[in-house]
């Protein structure tokens, strides 16, 4: 989820819940800055991919800017017993690593696993990394800590009281493990994705990633995003999907929710194909079924026609292409997948309602892409 915010008693500790669709409630604390108001940002990451961007500095200072700094980037995919050593720049398993990430239910949580008195680590905030030149001498805890996307840490390390810094980024890339035989459906929170692994051959993981804008390659109206589902590699499987979209971003496009269809890509854009796709306008959602390859999906028009007052595309011209003339009335700058000047001549009048009207309930030259 974003974030939120909140108008409190400045300089006094809140304590607030934050919670989503499909995830855990998590609470937590902070303290409004002066004036009362503060913006916290309470993402929550359930399996998704982490990357920390960190400097170590080897010597014992608290100087990140001096030539004995060493860099490095880890992914990390959370799992059970995996850690960080800085001295290594590498994620590890073994005794002496400076930290561990740790899942709470749907929160990912990050704490010192081994404890020596010496070492610690210290939540800086959402700052940009490069300004934090020296790490804090004090203020080190061992206690765990939200991974928050956007925050810089330092790391008082574990055996050597040496210091790191990092940033956590995400690729917005989140994952699953699929169990041979578990009949629970995967649902990605956030993404407005359920994956239902009704027969797989072996234990696996499955990706998802959301890109914005228009599908590459796909010359139909859509929503404007789409999506990457990758994974199981070596594994037989067929799944069914269901997609939920977002109420606003159907309208902003001027589609109908009953000309939706799902289409597939697995050559990266080069060619689409249409889904049979099961529609339900009511909860907003579309469902595919004996899906056995990934690749990219879109959400995009079934029908098309050659009407030009067919101005949602949604296959007819009805009463919300009416609706859009109206919207726009005597405008003369457009949106949507169509524009309401039908007859070109830069404003919606009245020659453009008539052309609505000729072509009242008209649905011709349908084609659909295969």
């Amino acid at each position: 989820m974003g974030g939120f915010r909140f108008a409190g008693l400045s300089g006094a500790e809140h304590r607030l819940t934050a919670g989503a669709w499909d995830y855990a409630y998590h609470t937590g604390t902070f303290t409004p800055a002066p004036g009362g108001e503060t913006m916290q940002d309470r993402r929550l990451y359930p399996n998704r991919r982490i990357i920390l961007d960190y400097l170590y500095q080897p010597d014992g200072s608290t100087s990140f800017t001096n030539n004995q700094v060493r860099t490095g980037q880890i992914d990390w995919l959370n799992s059970s017993g995996q850690g960080v050593d800085f001295s290594d720049g590498q994620v590890v398993r073994n005794q002496w690593r400076d930290l561990e990430m740790r899942q709470d239910q749907d929160v990912l949580k990050f704490r010192v696993f081994y404890v020596n008195g010496s070492n610690g680590f210290y939540d800086a905030g959402a700052v940009p990394f490069d300004s934090l030149a020296e790490a804090p001498e004090t203020g080190h805890s061992t206690n765990e800590k939200l991974c928050l996307v956007g925050h810089v840490y330092v790391v008082r390390t574990c055996i050597e009281g040496h210091y790191a810094k990092f940033i956590v980024r995400s690729d917005e890339c989140a994952f699953r493990t699929v169990t041979p035989g578990d009949s629970a459906p995967i649902r990605f929170a956030g993404y407005g994705l359920t994956i239902d692994f009704r027969d797989c051959d072996d234990y696996g993981k499955v990706y998802v990633r959301q890109y914005a804008g228009a599908a590459p390659g796909l010359l139909k109206p859509a929503l404007p995003y789409y999506y990457e589902i990758t994974g199981m590699e070596k594994q037989v499987f067929v799944a069914d999907l269901t997609f939920v979209y977002r109420a606003e971003d159907l309208w902003t496009a001027r589609l109908s929710p009953g000309n939706l269809a799902v289409y597939q890509s697995d050559d990266a854009g080069a060619t689409w194909h249409l889904l049979p796709t099961q529609v339900d306008p009511t909860h907003a959602a579309l469902s595919v079924q004996g899906v056995d390859a990934g690749g990219w999906f879109a959400l995009a028009v079934r029908h098309e026609t050659n009407l030009a007052a067919d101005l949602d595309r949604s296959g007819s011209i009805d009463f919300q292409d009416l609706a859009v003339v109206g919207e726009q009335w005597r405008q003369t700058q457009f949106s949507g997948p169509s524009a309401p000047d039908l007859d070109g001549n830069g404003i919606v009048d009245p020659p453009d309602l008539a052309l609505v009207g000729k072509q009242w309930l008209q649905c011709e030259a349908w084609y659909t892409q295969e």
